[in-house]
């Protein structure tokens, strides 16, 4: 959360604020949808977040900082409107790439090389949950920097350059 505190995403309302990759986002609602049979839930080999594949996280790779999913074939599906209405707004314009091999995530305290893996124990009826967030569109999930809903007709994500999180003491 943008005081610094964490909570658990399905807990999350709109009016609500969280750190983002330039500081302060507002929340301005929070979409729901079940995980259904053609998606699964990725996470790490330390388990330290679980998201379905077609999120955006902001990784880094051969120096070039951009947004990445596991799943690149649910991502393009979500882009989609017509044929999911519940994500409308993720409309980026710059490349995405595909996380299938060790990249560096963006992480609370610079970055992380790592792998996304399937995570085998979650079925079809499994809620998933998605903040529509103002600002930058993105906020800081279980210590990775990640979109929410993210567009770039009003961020221009080429400018972006992650360090970690400033804290003030």
């Amino acid at each position: 959360m943008a005081n610094g505190t964490w909570k658990s995403i399905e807990t999350i309302t709109a009016g609500e604020y969280v750190q983002g990759i330039n500081g302060i986002n507002p929340v301005l609602g929070v979409q729901r949808a079940v995980l259904g049979p053609s998606r699964c839930i990725w996470t790490f080999n330390d388990k330290s977040i679980y998201f379905s594949g077609e999120h955006l996280f902001w990784v880094r790779k051969k120096g070039k900082e951009f947004f990445g999913v596991a799943d690149m074939t649910q991502h393009l599906l979500e882009k989609d409107v017509e044929l999911c209405p519940q994500f409308e707004g993720l409309t980026l314009k710059q490349d995405v790439i595909c996380i299938d091999r060790p990249v560096e995530y963006a992480v609370t305290d610079g970055w992380k090389i790592d792998r996304p893996i399937i995570a085998r124990e979650y079925n079809d009826n499994t809620q998933l949950y998605e903040l529509v967030l103002g600002g930058t569109h993105t906020m800081i999930a279980n210590g990775y920097v990640v979109a929410g809903n993210a567009h770039d007709d009003d961020v221009n994500y080429s400018t972006i350059h992650w360090n970690g999180v400033t804290r003030n003491e």
